[in-house]
């Protein structure tokens, strides 16, 4: 999951609800681009849904993505792939903030993981 953050920001701490091990060390610089903090968190293939804290400046927020999961074989070479999709309800939400973009992204190319196009959501959250 990638989390777009439209301000600068600096992000203090993050974790995973639910997740076993820390998340992964990255990169929490503001994009000069865009102006904006992306960051790419894993998600819980566990389940239908995805719980993130954060503290940001000094503020705490939750955010929690939702999606349907569909295991498929799609070939020898691949074996078994994983598509998410948007639920039926509210695609995500949080305690602070306001979440005004939840994109499904499907691996497109066949191959997993890697190719032009992983299988990932898109959350554009302003706090």
């Amino acid at each position: 999951m990638s989390l777009q953050l439209p301000t600068p920001a600096k992000v203090d701490t993050i974790y995973a609800l639910d997740a076993r091990n820390p998340l992964p060390k990255q990169d929490l610089s503001t994009s000069a681009v865009t102006s904006a903090l992306w960051l790419e968190l894993p998600l819980n293939l566990n389940a239908n849904q995805s719980r993130y804290v954060f503290q940001l400046n000094g503020r705490r927020d939750t955010v929690t993505v939702f999606y349907r999961r569909s295991f498929a074989y799609r070939n020898q070479r691949c074996g078994y792939v994983l598509d998410l999709y948007q639920p039926d309800g509210t695609p995500a939400r949080t305690t602070r903030g306001t979440i005004s973009n939840v994109s499904y992204w499907q691996n497109r190319d066949g191959s997993f993981p890697g190719g032009s196009q992983q299988t990932h959501i898109e959350l554009f959250i302003r706090l």
